[in-house]
This record gives structure tokens, C-alpha cells and sequence, in this order.
């Protein structure tokens, strides 16, 4: 940031903590295609005998997946839609080819 300010860098790795001051300045933060993978952990369903927990069913674990607003969550904490996608899965990103 500080070459960036004096005017000895035209492109600097920036930060979102660092996003105000760069477009304070005139300059902007450009984001590469980048997708996130939010799990929830479901207690009791590793258990060995987990036949008691209703998460055994795979549509239970399916829709608490499903009932997870991932847009908002990305929106409101992460910084929009801009620094990533809320495509894919694990290892499966917007980067990934065929995505």
C-alpha cells in the first residue's frame, strides 16, 4: 500500500482490510474467480452408532446444507460478491475448469 501511495507501484497485493484507502485513492481491487466451501459440522453423526441422530438420513443432511443462506453469509461478513463465489463445493470452484 505504501508504493501504491507514494506512486512507485501501479499493482499491489491488497488486503480487504486495505479496500478503502485503495479506492479512496481512485484505485480499484480486482478479485480472480474464486468459490468457497462452507460446511457445517453435525455433531453426533460420526459417531459409530449414529442411528439415533436424525442427520443419518442423507436428505436431513442435504437440507440443513440447503436451509444455509451462503449468499448472505458472503454478502454480509466476506465482502460480496466480488472476492468470491458461493458455487461449487470443496475442492469444485468457479476456478476449476467445467464449472
Amino acid at each position: 500500500m505504501a508504493a501504491l501511495r507514494a506512486g512507485e507501484a501501479d499493482i499491489v497485493p491488497a488486503s480487504l482490510a486495505t479496500r478503502k484507502q485503495v479506492e479512496t485513492g481512485g484505485g480499484r481491487l480486482i478479485f480472480g474467480p474464486e468459490g468457497v466451501y462452507m460446511r457445517v459440522i453435525l455433531s453426533g453423526c460420526w459417531e459409530a452408532d449414529y442411528t439415533k441422530y436424525p442427520c443419518k438420513d442423507k436428505r436431513v443432511r442435504q437440507a440443513l446444507d440447503l436451509a444455509i443462506n451462503k449468499n448472505i453469509i458472503r454478502d454480509q461478513l466476506y465482502g460480496g460478491s466480488d472476492v468470491f463465489s458461493t458455487k461449487g463445493w470443496e475442492f469444485v470452484t468457479p476456478r476449476r475448469p467445467g464449472l
